[in-house]
């Protein structure tokens, strides 16, 4: 947790304030200019806390914390020109922790109205222009967003939007120009996110339960969009080396898995499994290599590897325990 010494601080405002109703608490640390903190807690609601905390200059934190009981949010913020909003309206037992560190025209947003037991954490680090939207409704959701570091961000963007139960994203993302989205509907679904490169985008939505995602992209200019609907798929998406490879995957049923890894430059593959206990592994290698196929059915093996450059395959299997392999 970040401190401020209150003897040396400039500017320093601390107001501690306990709401109309019971047991509620807000804080507000400043240090510098043009500065603004809003918080709002009351209508009902008890036991909430929310920290606020802004060095720099011309920085903007709203917190929302009306209807609800045990509530807690912190903010910080730290640069110019920032923005933070968090919104638990409703609810009960919901925790939101953003930190904006050495940043400049930087926005995150948290919704967790009417919502249970959810907990959203975002840093920003060392960047600009970066964005973060965080929207969760239901119980036991947790999201865990870094955007930057060491390494810095720029004009990144992440968000996702979850409805259900113990749903949980996990989100890096480094580089310029990145930008990712998550829309999950069910229960017990796993989302992991890496984005290192430039002008890479993901698109991963899912719908059902025990549904998992990983997507790792470090290259440029590449992109990936995965639709899950059902129960217990994985879909594993890695891209990397030289630029503008696109995945796209589709999988619809139980129990389907998908891993895809494309290296070079201009790949692309469209593969899609409608069924139960489908398997598909793909590996592009090279420059303008085209892949594109599809398992209707069940129990149906899809094994490829593709090296070199300007080739182009196709595999379309229909039925049930149906095996290919292309090397």
């Amino acid at each position: 947790m970040h401190h401020i010494n209150p003897l040396t601080a400039a500017l320093l405002i601390a107001i501690s304030a306990q709401a109309l109703t019971a047991n509620n608490t807000a804080e507000i640390y400043q240090t510098g200019d043009n500065h603004s903190a809003t918080a709002l807690q009351g209508k009902g609601g008890e036991g909430s806390y929310s920290r606020q905390e802004q060095h720099g200059s011309s920085n903007q934190a709203v917190v929302d914390k009306t209807e609800g009981s045990r509530q807690v949010s912190y903010q910080y913020q730290s640069g110019s020109s920032n923005q933070i909003e968090t919104y638990q309206i409703g609810g009960y037992d919901n925790q939101s922790h953003v930190e904006q560190v050495d940043q400049s025209n930087s926005r995150v947003a948290v919704d967790q109205s009417a919502t249970t037991f959810n907990y959203a954490f975002v840093q920003q680090i060392n960047g600009e222009a970066n964005v973060a939207d965080v929207d969760q409704t239901g119980y036991a959701n947790r999201a865990t967003i870094t955007q930057g570091g060491p390494e810095g961000a720029t004009s990144g963007s992440i968000g996702l939007y979850h409805r259900g139960s113990s749903n949980e994203l996990t989100a890096v993302q480094t580089g310029i120009n990145n930008w990712a989205f998550n829309t999950t509907w069910g229960d017990l679904n796993r989302i992991d996110i890496s984005q290192t490169g430039t002008g890479e985008m993901g698109r991963l939505t899912q719908y059902g339960h025990q549904n998992t995602v990983a997507l790792n992209q470090s290259g440029i200019a590449s992109q990936a969009d995965v639709v899950q609907s059902g129960e217990r798929n994985d879909a594993s998406i890695t891209q990397s080396g030289y630029q503008a490879s696109s995945t796209n995957v589709l999988q619809f049923g139980d129990d389907n898995v998908a891993t895809t890894s494309q290296v070079g430059l201009n790949n692309e593959l469209y593969f899609e499994q409608n069924g139960n206990g489908n398997s598909l592994t793909a590996e592009s290698i090279g420059r303008n290599l085209g892949l594109t196929g599809s398992s209707l059915g069940n129990n149906n093996i899809v094994e490829l590897v593709q090296s070199g450059s300007l080739n182009t395959l196709e595999v379309l299997q229909t039925g049930n325990d149906n095996q290919a392999t292309v090397t």
